[in-house]
């Protein structure tokens, strides 16, 4: 064995960590970012039924003009629910776009490992 072959050799078994890394890292990634789809299903179904409940309620205020109920005001709440739901939404995208690189930097570093270790195996089954 050169020294030339033991300096490039990870020490300490670093592909073997990389790799048991990646193994514990790619699940919790994969689940997170199905949380984070949920999630934002779950939020534009809830946009959308504060945009119906906001059109009825603002319905029945203009029915009833001889009866005048005050429902402006949870109009104008419900509008501001649904700004904040919409603004969640957008950060939720964002991380589900974040975590999406990093599921394809996490695929592309675990590839390269593997590559790395395909070669140095064939090598030394050469000598």
């Amino acid at each position: 064995m050169t020294s030339e072959s033991s300096s490039s050799e990870p020490i300490g078994g670093g592909s073997e960590l990389t790799e048991g890394i990646m193994t514990v890292i790619r699940p919790a990634i994969h689940r997170l970012d199905e949380q984070v789809h949920n999630t934002r299903i779950s939020q534009v179904a809830l946009a959308t039924q504060i945009d119906e409940l906001s059109q009825y309620l603002k319905e029945i205020n203009d029915q009833q003009s001889d009866v005048h109920y005050d429902l402006d005001s949870y109009v104008t709440k419900l509008d501001d629910s649904r700004r904040r739901v919409s603004s969640v939404s957008q950060t939720l995208q964002s991380i589900q776009e974040r975590l999406s690189q990093l599921q394809r930097g996490i695929a592309r570093e675990s590839h390269t490992q593997k590559q790395q270790i395909r070669p140095s195996t064939s090598d030394s089954s050469n000598l």
